[in-house]
C-alpha cells in the first residue's frame, strides 16, 4: 500500500512539476537543468541505495528516503527562482528517490 501511494504521488509530481515550476518563475532551461540533475543523481545513487538498505535495514532507509525527498520538495516550495536551491533540490530529491528504490525492490 505504501508503494502504491508513493508511486501515485510520484506520478502526480512528475506530471505537474513543469506547471508548478513555470508558475513560480523558473525558465524552461532551469526546469530542464533541474530534471537533468535529478536523473543523473538518481542514476548514480541507485547501487549504493541497495547496499545501504541491506546494511541499515529496509525500513530505516525507506524512512530516510521520505525525509530527504520531503526536505528537497519543501525547499522547492519555499524558494522560488533561485538556481542554487534548484540544484540542491534536484540532488536531495534524486537521493530520496534512489534510497526508496532499495527497499521497494524487496517488496516493502
Amino acid at each position: 500500500m505504501i508503494t502504491i501511494i508513493y508511486n501515485s504521488a510520484l506520478g502526480i509530481w512528475s506530471g505537474t512539476i513543469y506547471l508548478f515550476m513555470r508558475h513560480v518563475g523558473y525558465t524552461y532551461a532551469q526546469i530542464n537543468m533541474f530534471l537533468m540533475a535529478f536523473w543523473i543523481v538518481t542514476f548514480i545513487a541507485e547501487l549504493p541505495s541497495g547496499w545501504l538498505s541491506d546494511y541499515f535495514g529496509h525500513i530505516n532507509i525507506f524512512l530516510l528516503s521520505c525525509v530527504i525527498r520531503s526536505l528537497g520538495l519543501l525547499i522547492l516550495f519555499l524558494t522560488a527562482n533561485n538556481v542554487f536551491n534548484l540544484i540542491m533540490v534536484a540532488i536531495l530529491t534524486g537521493i530520496g528517490d534512489s534510497l526508496f528504490q532499495g527497499p521497494s525492490m524487496l517488496g516493502l
